[in-house]
């Protein structure tokens, strides 16, 4: 019996489904050699550390790091050591004693995976250096060694021969030896559970399932041609590739970007063949459970030749048959044991017919289950692929040829040895001169490799002198710009000048009193103001298009029902009679149509209101939808009349009765058990949704293949069922979201991504979509998240309505508090949830992590003459008195006499770079002096710098501002929401000073700032937790020239935000 120390790469996820993996390749072989009675400690990565390990196996579990590795070899007879790892080693071959025992695990051939990895540039010649630097040391080290095949023992005998570790006295002695990748002694054990039929796909589609991982040694191009042909006579085939692309990044992704792109342009995509997200170790065996055949392709090289297929092996212990190309050990025995079939490389056809041929024999698919049962149990259990390192276990010695022995001692050994194998030595050179000659045949393919490494390392030369004389065009394109910078700098200067002179004209200032007393006679939404702009545009239409274009555009006005200003937008926005015609065609050309499942619990509607919302539905100029009901027990009879009746005449029209209410989650998941749809939309049961509404989701689709969760704008139905109080949303914002449900209506989710959240959740009725949302955002990347800028969904005002206000459903918004505490907990944000005023709002207030640092920049409007230092300096002592974080530094244009205050001359890149370089403040706080001093400043609360800060933390946030105000309460620029205090982080400070020249002026400043955080893709933030004040009407036309220059807020401009 020895003592042994199994050093594990990686975790062990010990559970019920075990399946390949580095670490429980490490723990299947602890187990298994303590059957054979060896005394084994594994030894964990301390970052790897499940406390659900155990030792009821009887192997001992430690931790290991490089502080206590020497500690855990003390006392022991040999170490089993992963091979891959350059850091452990490193290690081994400088520090460990050199009379412990080192077998090596050398399973998986690095190097020539590394071929097939390799980029010429830096990170592929890196790639390539270090497996080299890795493997060879330990290989001079090792006394013992462990492959996966006969192949691979030949393959790794070449290497030990070139690096002198084989010669003639140590020929007869056996350095290497085959332990190929098994699987657990013990059958795997499930769980009543289900992953993909009834939801991925249907319960008599016949599927094909990819083990995982699309690498550039894999050909899953020739298996998606295979299946275009096999589904044109097959379509219920469907291909799972679960878990198309590691995520550790542990492969470049260009095989399976290849792969994603041909599987859409062959319609395939979504339909036939389904891409997962990479699966855990432990979940994979439900995956082969419910598959039909597992696949596996690759073309032949020397990879495949050499490779033991660890995930084939994981579906061959599930049970699974298995399809593979020729050419590797494990298609070897499958093909020995008919538990499968073989194919030839790079012949999609062939592949077709053999996958056909299995899937519609069901008899001869199950004698291939029963066949990989008994491949299992003779060839891959555990306990009998680890025989051979349990037998040298048995007497574990060291290798006297390890290279670092001094030459003397060797040359004495081999003397000695020659002496007593000198009647052998006839016999054993014959043997040697065999053996050299195969492996020749390896050192040959080794310079090979060696030669294309060269000729990729002269492409990387090649590439970089192009981009040297890249670099020098660019440069010389560099000075021309700079030219025709400092020829505009001229230019608008010039301007300037101008600018200058029309502002102090007393022409200027009469304009700037008749708009402010516009504003007072005349305020944006009243009816004075709507007739006001009306006569002024009828004036203009008069100008420039005549009288014949007025009188048009004048009884158009008069022939509207109503005249609000939301009418009129609607009928010069939304599709007419006509246009929904139109559309209705269109809708047949799509190239995809999926199918749209309409979620809707019923339970005791108002009879007007249940007709019209299953009629807005019917309505749809989409066709492929389903809408499926759920009635909770509803105790009216009309409920029950109407819901049989809208069956019998549409069979789309679906509906579940229940014996009882189940609230609104339970009843939505009964509503969604009902759903076949690729996706999957909710419509409470007396709202109405657009006719287009299924229409613009579907063009969406058409256009973005990748879309998880789409929603749209949305307005209200009043009493008499008009339509009011539209809101026109915003684009995706996480940090807005969790400011309040904005996305609410109209909203669709990709079905696989509502079922991985297990729908809807009890506790949370009144905002259990938001508490849903929540979850499912958690799942899929924010490029998946689209926003459709047009009002498809219809929120009827009723008293029980959340629409109405918040004494309707008080209990919703406790739920919609709960669900963001537990977004915060499952996310790890450390913060409170604080309930605000206005119903289904909240601040999520988060706490700062680790100590910081603020600057204060006191920069003045450069338009403004006045000289009021004194107030500025009093009001901004009475402000820090009562700040909690008070900031290091004070910068002020002027001088003062506060201890922490230093003065500026002129703003300036140098001035800046100074502060951000010598203070090193963690972030910085711009403030424009005069706006302290106005009367409509809002007084800050004392933790008014952590409320512009705490967001940096968590969020991909560029500059977070107080807002700019206008009468009072309208945030006037949500773009660039800076206001007349922001802040920002200081290496965005500086990046902006490496590209930029700073504006002295406080407006151009935090125009550029903001515009530059956009230009690097970041958020800019409004915070109404800090302070802020009203807006200077003087400054209205700066903001609005760059508005019209860039009027990206919303589609709806013109009536979401209105011109001043």
């Amino acid at each position: 019996m020895s003592k042994v120390l199994i050093i594990s790469p990686d975790t062990i996820p010990i559970g019920k489904h075990l399946a390949a993996g580095p670490g429980i390749r490490s723990w299947e072989i602890a187990r298994a050699l303590k059957q054979y009675g060896h005394e084994i400690t594994i030894a964990v990565p301390k970052d790897c550390y499940d406390a659900e390990i155990n030792e009821a196996s009887g192997v001992k579990i430690r931790t290991w790091d490089f502080n206590n590795l020497l500690k855990l070899c003390d006392d022991v007879d040999a170490v089993f050591l992963p091979q891959g790892k350059l850091d452990l080693s490193d290690f081994f071959v400088k520090h460990v004693r050199e009379d412990i025992c080192v077998i090596v695990d050398i399973y998986d051939p690095n190097l020539i995976e590394y071929l097939n990895l390799f980029t010429p540039d830096a990170s592929g010649i890196k790639g390539f250096s270090d497996c080299l630097t890795a493997i060879v040391p330990i290989l001079k080290r090792g006394d013992f060694f462990v492959c996966a095949s006969n192949r691979q023992r030949y393959y790794y005998l070449g290497i030990l021969n070139v690096l002198g570790r084989i010669n003639p006295i140590t020929y007869t002695e056996k350095l290497i030896d085959i332990v190929p990748f098994g699987v657990p002694d013990d059958d795997p054990v499930y769980e009543n559970k289900k992953v993909m039929r009834g939801t991925l796909v249907n319960h008599d589609d016949w599927v094909v399932l990819w083990f995982g991982g699309i690498y550039p040694w894999f050909d899953a191009i020739t298996l998606i041609n295979a299946i275009d042909i096999a589904v044109k006579k097959y379509p219920k085939i469907k291909l799972i590739i679960m878990g198309a692309v590691h995520p550790r990044g542990y492969a470049p992704t260009d095989n399976y970007l290849k792969t994603l792109e041909l599987s859409k342009q062959l319609g395939l995509y979504n339909k036939n063949v389904f891409f997962t997200e990479w699966k855990p170790y432990d979940e994979r065996i439900y995956w082969y459970r419910e598959a039909d055949i597992g696949i596996c392709t690759y073309p032949m090289h020397l990879e495949t030749e050499l490779s033991n297929r660890t995930r084939v092996v994981d579906m061959l212990w599930g049970n699974l048959p298995v399809v593979t190309t020729e050419g590797d050990e494990i298609s070897r025995l499958i093909k020995l044991y008919k538990c499968g079939e073989t194919v030839k490389p790079g012949d999609p056809e062939e592949l077709a017919r053999v996958l056909v041929d299995i899937l519609d024999n069901d008899e001869k698919r199950k004698k291939m289950v029963e066949n990989t049962k008994k491949l299992v149990d003779e060839r891959l259990r555990c306990k009998k692929i680890v025989k051979p390192l349990a037998e040298f276990l048995n007497n574990p010695v060291i290798a006297k040829d390890r290279m670092n022995e001094s030459a003397s001692n060797t040359l004495l050994y081999n003397v000695d040895t020659l002496e007593r194998h000198r009647d052998y030595i006839p016999t054993e050179k014959r043997l040697f001169e065999q053996e050299i000659k195969k492996r020749d045949q390896y050192a040959n393919q080794l310079h090979q490799n060696i030669e294309q490494l060269n000729q990729h390392i002269n492409k990387v030369n090649q590439y970089a002198n192009q981009l040297n004389q890249n670099i020098n065009q660019l440069k010389e394109d560099n000075q021309n710009k700079n030219e025709q910078i400092q020829s505009l700098e001229i230019k608008v200067h010039e301007s300037n000048v101008r600018l200058n002179d029309i502002y102090s004209s007393l022409t200027w200032q009469l304009v700037m009193k008749f708009q402010k007393g516009m504003g007072i006679l005349l305020p944006p939404g009243t009816r004075r103001r709507f007739y006001y702009n009306k006569v002024l545009l009828g004036l203009r239409t008069i100008a420039s298009e005549g009288w014949g274009s007025f009188w048009n555009k004048l009884k158009k006005f008069l022939r509207s029902n109503e005249s609000s200003e939301y009418n009129l937008w609607i009928s010069k926005n939304e599709p007419d009679k006509e246009d929904l015609k139109n559309i209705r065609e269109a809708s047949k050309n799509f190239k995809y149509q999926p199918k749209i499942s309409i979620i809707t619990p019923v339970w005791n509607t108002n009879e007007k209101m249940l007709i019209s919302m299953i009629e807005s539905v019917l309505k749809q100029c989409y066709d492929n939808w389903e809408l499926c009901i759920a009635d909770g027990g509803s105790t009216k009879p009309h409920v029950n009349k109407i819901l049989n009746k809208y069956i019998e005449n549409d069979a789309r029209i679906k509906v579940k009765f229940l014996p009882q209410n189940k609230g609104i989650a339970g009843n939505s998941n009964e509503a969604l058990s009902l759903a076949t749809g690729e996706f999957i939309s909710f419509l409470d049961h007396d709202d109405e949704i657009s006719p287009f509404a299924l229409y613009e989701i579907v063009r969406l689709l058409n256009e973005h293949l990748d879309a998880n969760l789409i929603y749209s704008d949305e307005d209200r139905l009043n009493e008499k069922g008009n339509r009011i109080n539209p809101f026109f949303k915003p684009d995706w914002s996480l940090p807005m979201f969790l400011s309040t449900n904005y996305i609410c209506h109209f909203l669709v989710y990709r079905n696989s991504l509502i079922h991985e959240v297990s729908g809807f959740r009890e506790g949370f009725d009144g905002s259990q979509d938001y508490d849903t949302a929540l979850r499912a955002i958690e799942k899929i990347p924010e490029e998946s998240i689209y926003h459709i800028p047009k009002v498809l969904y219809h929120w009827r005002i009723t008293p029980l309505s959340a629409a109405s206000g918040r004494d309707a459903k008080p209990y919703a918004y406790e739920a919609g508090k709960k669900a963001l505490e537990e977004c915060l907990l499952r996310n790890r944000i450390n913060g409170e949830v604080i309930e605000l005023n206005d119903p289904g709002s909240y601040r999520v207030k988060k706490k700062i992590e680790n100590g910081h640092s603020v600057d204060l920049i006191i920069v003045p409007d450069g338009h403004d003459e006045s000289n009021n230092t004194d107030s500025i300096q009093n009001k901004l002592v009475e402000i820090i008195s009562r700040t909690k974080c008070k900031p290091n530094k004070i910068y002020l244009p002027f001088a003062s006499n506060m201890p922490e205050a230093e003065e500026y001359s002129q703003l300036s890149n140098e001035k800046l770079n100074e502060i951000v370089t010598n203070g090193n403040p963690d972030y910085i706080i711009f403030m424009e002096p005069d706006s302290i001093l106005q009367e409509t400043f809002i007084k800050p609360p004392s933790d008014w710098i952590e409320a512009l800060i705490e967001h940096f933390s968590y969020f991909e946030v560029g500059i977070v501002g107080t807002g700019t105000f206008i009468f009072g309460n309208i945030v006037h620029n949500v773009r660039m929401p800076c206001g007349r205090i922001f802040g920002l982080k200081k290496d965005l400070l500086r990046s902006y000073l490496e590209r930029n020249t700073v504006p002295s002026d406080f407006d151009d400043l935090q125009i550029a700032l903001a515009d530059h955080a956009i230009s690097l893709g970041h958020y800019n933030l409004f915070t109404p937790h800090s302070a802020g004040n009203q807006f200077d009407m003087k400054k209205i036309n700066k903001y609005y020239a760059y508005f019209e220059k860039n009027p990206s807020l919303t589609d709806n401009l013109m009536y979401y935000l209105p011109k001043i």
